[in-house]
């Protein structure tokens, strides 16, 4: 993917800007080696708070297993807005890596699923210089091997930020939102949906509808939390 000309120019001066002010942890302020954004002390402590957490259930239209990485809380929602917001990319990286680690022993039949991230609108993937679900995808697959497809569902629409809205507001925003683009069915291939953050599901809802459309079999999802409705 060619990289946005003011992407580059940003990466170019923030390069500099390390240089000139050695980079701290995001999460504890400490020093961080190299390009990381957590230190090894964080990163060791999101660990085991990952492996300790049990989400609890919920049911999703078109969903048919859930796994989550955190509780969205104050440190879990600065990881997430590291990552998306500001221009951190390593930190996603770190994250799905984390994310292949912890589903390993319990993803069964979704064990050679291939990952799908949550595809952004071109418009958006321009201003943002990446796609931040992509991303979580390759650290996953970093640990786990699982082969990643981004080129098989589309984000037809721009929706307006789901933020503040309520359920039903959320699920009428990306109705349709999505499409299959893959040029032959899936023949029943289970597959992983990647992505940050599954607030009601109405966006990882639709696009399991449109992989089920390219003939996908069963579909999970793979999240880094699941804040209550509204938050973010």
């Amino acid at each position: 993917m060619k990289v946005p000309v003011a992407s580059a120019i940003t990466e170019v001066f923030r390069s500099l800007g390390d240089f000139l002010f050695p980079p701290a942890c995001i999460l504890c302020g400490g020093e961080c080696p190299g390009d990381r954004k957590i230190c090894p002390s964080c990163e060791n402590r999101l660990t085991e708070r990952a492996f300790d957490y049990s989400p609890p259930p919920r049911a999703i239209k078109s969903i048919d297993r859930i796994f989550v990485l955190l509780p969205y809380d104050d440190e879990c929602r600065t990881l997430v807005h590291a990552f998306k917001y500001h221009g951190m990319p390593s930190a996603a990286r770190m994250a799905g890596r984390l994310m292949g680690r912890k589903t390993a022993g319990v993803i069964g039949e979704f064990r050679d699923a291939i990952l799908v991230p949550v595809p952004l609108h071109p418009d958006r993937l321009f201003e943002r210089g990446y796609n931040q679900s992509a991303l979580l995808a390759e650290g996953f697959a970093s640990f786990a091997g699982n082969r990643i497809r981004d080129d098989i569902i589309a984000r037809t629409v721009r929706t307006p930020t789901q933020t503040a809205l309520s359920a039903e507001e959320r699920a009428r925003n990306v109705s349709g939102a999505f499409r299959y683009t893959g040029d032959m069915s899936l023949g029943g291939m289970p597959v992983i949906i990647v992505d940050d953050v599954m607030t009601t599901g109405s966006t990882i809802s639709e696009c399991a509808r449109a992989l089920k459309s390219g003939g996908a079999g069963p579909v999970a999802v793979c999240v880094v939390a699941t804040p209550d409705a509204g938050m973010d």
